[in-house]
């Protein structure tokens, strides 16, 4: 029954939501938050049990993975969780999704020593008026900026995750030229990036910037004279400029090498009521019910690449995916070379990720995978 998920290679092996607890109510988020508590030490016990279990599955069935995504809710709301995991992932990659609110220096001193962990950080723009969706107040929009400057000064990378919306489509290449301009060295040596998508929904309907806003952004995405934290990766852009144009999506070998996990602990989640994504985000299970050697209850959350893809083709809630996904397609599919990625963002440096690039190349090859 895992023959197949055993012998697929697998980048990224991503932990959702050990907490559904969130210190923002962003009007485009699916998930469902609780209300913020603390933890007691039974809960932190339970939390390490939870995170180790984790990592037996991860390498009982995905030995190859080299990247683990850590997400909420807002994980850094429990800084002893996110320590927990650097801790249990001490060899492998870490990116921690967060809103930016509480880095502060206790965090980005475990992260810098960890050695392998950036910060994925969310923000759609350079005012306050782009951020609505996010925030409530200028003063957290002003705390963001100044965690980045302090994440960044620090020695760590950071992926700025930007959202394209109503509210910021217009100005979303004043956005990157302003980024270019204030971060210049930082891009120049792969220690910021921007990841931009556009998701027409997920599990709930929104407000999608009118046509006239896609294609205003899409013409000035394909042009040669871009700002330097697009040209950078200027395919992705180029990706998501056919999107807005066609609000069609291109099959994506995601679908085969990653394989996304939600583990939700009761401990920490009460209600587990989650929307998934068409592209891998399914199964879920409480904490304390999770028997790694159970095969049926492993099976609840592993899909396998047939149902990812048919799902992936029925679903009409895709968008284009964040640039980290597509570069990873393609590099893997030949369009875009391993020294250029190595250029664009400092993780794509390390041998172990080469060398896992270079044999997903070849095994997707062999498979006439196309992105």
């Amino acid at each position: 029954m895992f023959q197949e998920e055993v012998n697929i290679m697998v980048f990224l092996y991503e932990i959702v939501a050990m907490t559904n607890y969130c210190n923002l109510k962003c009007s485009y988020c699916d998930w469902s938050k609780e209300q913020i508590k603390s933890l007691s030490a039974l809960e932190k016990k339970t939390a390490k049990q939870h995170l180790e279990k984790t990592r037996i599955l991860s390498d009982r069935l995905f030995g190859e993975f080299q990247l683990i995504g850590y997400t909420g809710g807002e994980p850094l709301l429990y800084k002893d969780i996110v320590f927990l995991l650097l801790d249990i992932y001490h060899d492998k990659w870490v990116r921690i999704n967060t809103n930016g609110l509480l880095i502060d220096l206790e965090i980005l001193n475990r992260l810098k020593s960890h050695g392998k962990s950036y910060l994925a950080i969310s923000l759609d723009g350079n005012s306050f008026e782009d951020n609505r969706n996010r925030f409530s107040k200028n003063s957290e929009f002003e705390q963001v900026l100044k965690n980045i400057d302090l994440a960044l000064e620090h020695g760590l990378s950071v992926q700025i995750m930007d959202t394209i919306n109503p509210l910021n489509i217009n100005k979303f290449l004043d956005y990157a030229h302003w980024l270019s301009e204030k971060y210049t060295n930082f891009i120049a040596d792969g220690s910021l990036i921007m990841c931009a998508h556009f998701i027409q929904t997920y599990g709930k309907q929104r407000a999608i910037p009118n046509l006239e806003q896609r294609e205003y952004l899409a013409n000035r995405l394909m042009l040669d004279n871009v700002p330097q934290i697009i040209k950078k990766v200027h395919w992705h852009y180029l990706r998501l400029a056919k999107y807005l144009l066609t609000l069609s999506n291109e099959g994506c070998t995601a679908i085969d090498w990653a394989r996304c996990t939600h583990f939700i602990g009761r401990n920490l989640a009460t209600s587990g009521d989650f929307k998934t994504f068409a592209c891998g985000m399914y199964g879920k299970v409480e904490g304390e019910q999770l028997n790694i050697n159970d095969l049926n209850i492993v099976n609840s959350f592993q899909k396998t690449h047939t149902e990812i893809y048919n799902n992936f083709l029925k679903n009409d809630s895709h968008g284009c995916c964040i640039t980290d996904w597509n570069a990873i397609d393609s590099i893997i599919n030949g369009n875009i070379k391993i020294k250029d990625a190595q250029d664009w963002f400092k993780m794509f440096r390390d041998k172990n990720i080469v060398l896992w690039l270079e044999q997903e190349r070849e095994r997707c090859n062999k498979k006439h995978l196309t992105v």
